[in-house]
């Protein structure tokens, strides 16, 4: 998303997907929301990305099954750097 300022230069004012980049991988995280929902016991998800020590990590939130569960089955879907650094 930009604008135009007044004096003809484009203001770059962010994007307009959810898109984040983390370890130098581009990630949709409703991507990783989607193979979270589509795991049989999963209620509800969401992923977030947070900042620790000044890197970015991706955190999972997933409602139904435990977090062990949860990874395995989503190492069966995702490749490795789409798997959340925690999932809660």
């Amino acid at each position: 998303l930009a604008r135009w300022l007044p004096d003809g230069q484009v203001d770059f004012l962010g994007r307009l997907d959810d898109q984040v980049k983390i370890r130098g991988y581009r990630i949709e995280p409703g991507e990783i929301e989607a193979a979270l929902r589509s795991i049989e016991g999963v209620r509800e998800a969401a992923v977030t990305v947070r900042t620790e020590s000044g890197e970015a990590e991706l955190c999972a939130y997933a409602e139904g099954l435990g977090r062990n569960e949860v990874r395995k089955q989503l190492e069966t879907l995702l490749p490795g750097y789409m798997i959340p650094a925690h999932i809660i």
